[in-house]
């Protein structure tokens, strides 16, 4: 019986390891399937962070460019957030004395997208405005809450400096805080 069993097994060729069965080609797939649709639920999610996150950015560097313009060219500029139907809307306002061109380059992008709300010192009624004063050398000493997919605020300080979105150190006003930073 054991050699009818040996003479069986002659009759077919034998199968090379080199080659995937169809079993393990479709496990494979599988688990790349599988993979990929894990993925698939974060790739709306990372993009509306993403979205708030550059948005933040964009307000930053409007504070940055309105303090800029108040030290620069020495006139007063308003920082003026306003709810419209597309969403929030952020557009810089210099006293006349600035040039035309660059008025037009200020307000390019206006719109935030990915920011549901902004409050200044947790006040919400819209427009909403921070004055830069060229006169008095004096920025907004104010909190800048930005609401979205998460909340993220900015402290000003009340003289030109970097605009953080960090608190003040404890038990200081914002006031208090140098200028510059310390390895300057």
């Amino acid at each position: 019986m054991e050699k009818k069993l040996l003479l069986h097994r002659k009759n077919y060729p034998k199968r090379s390891r080199n080659a995937f069965t169809l079993i393990e080609l479709l496990i494979v797939i599988m688990l790349i399937g599988f993979t990929l649709s894990g993925l698939g639920f974060q790739i709306p999610k990372w993009i509306k962070h993403e979205t708030f996150e550059k948005s933040v950015a964009r307000v930053q560097s409007k504070i940055a460019l309105a303090q800029e313009i108040m030290v620069d060219y020495g006139t007063d500029v308003a920082l003026i957030f306003d709810k419209g139907e597309e969403g929030i809307y952020c557009s810089l306002n210099p006293a006349p004395g600035l040039p035309e061109h660059l008025r037009k380059v200020i307000n390019r992008d206006k719109i935030l997208k990915g920011i549901d709300d902004v409050s200044i010192d947790e006040k919400m009624r819209y427009p909403l405005s921070l004055h830069f004063s060229a006169s008095s050398y004096k920025t907004p000493q104010a909190t800048l809450t930005l609401s979205g997919i998460r909340t993220s605020s900015l402290y000003l300080p009340g003289y030109p400096a970097r605009i953080t979105n960090t608190p003040p150190s404890r038990g200081r006003s914002m006031s208090d805080e140098p200028p510059y930073p310390k390895e300057i």
